[in-house]
């Protein structure tokens, strides 16, 4: 509701764009970003002024919050490797973060990413699924639906569309993504559809 909307943009009106608030600021920001999509629905629904996407957009990217903070948060050690099945849930909540944002903030598609801003993005790509076979199955069972790995899946496919020329970004997603047998023949699948052609990544041809 908006009167929840501001309360949370109360609450987090002071906190810093840093590492430690940084995923939360940018669970913060992908949902006013949804928002007004996911509201379509409701005749009359807006934002409260203290929940402007703009603003809480430009304090999730800012400092050292952004995706390098949801890599930090994932190399805690109580999420590190298999972790358990807390660590499992955790990490099911940050990969739909992930995608959410990735739909959110039009990042992709790959091919106008930088080379930094993409391995960031497998950085945490790799963190997430690290020791999660089930994260991995998950993401194959849902990948070529209009649904939440819909983001993820495009951020596979548009490093596919980087080989042969950089092969490292698809190798790295797809090792990212073969946790577990199940997935690995997925991945071995995936391989089969390399294409001949591949999209210049910003900045080749200068």
């Amino acid at each position: 509701s908006e009167g929840a909307l501001s309360e949370a943009a109360e609450a987090l009106e002071s906190w810093p764009s840093d590492a430690a608030h940084g995923p939360v600021l940018l669970a913060w920001a992908t949902l006013l970003a949804l928002a007004p999509a996911a509201s379509a629905g409701r005749p009359g629904f807006a934002l409260p002024e203290a929940a402007d996407p703009a603003a809480a957009a430009a304090r999730a990217a800012g400092g050292d919050a952004g995706y390098g903070s949801l890599l930090a948060l994932l190399r805690l050690e109580q999420l590190k490797g298999a972790g358990g099945v807390n660590a499992t849930l955790h990490k099911s909540v940050l990969k739909n973060l992930l995608s959410s944002s990735l739909a959110a903030f039009d990042v992709l598609p790959v091919h106008k990413l930088r080379a930094e801003e993409l391995a960031s993005l497998l950085d945490v790509l790799e963190e997430l699924t690290s020791g999660q076979p089930a994260l991995c199955e998950q993401f194959w069972g849902g990948a070529r639906l209009d649904g939440l790995e819909a983001p993820l899946y495009t951020l596979l496919v548009g490093c596919r569309e980087r080989h042969p020329v950089d092969a490292a970004p698809l190798l790295r997603a797809l090792a990212a993504l073969a946790e577990g047998p199940r997935a690995a023949a997925c991945a071995l699948a995936f391989l089969k559809n390399l294409p001949a052609v591949a999209l210049p990544a910003p900045g080749a041809l200068d």
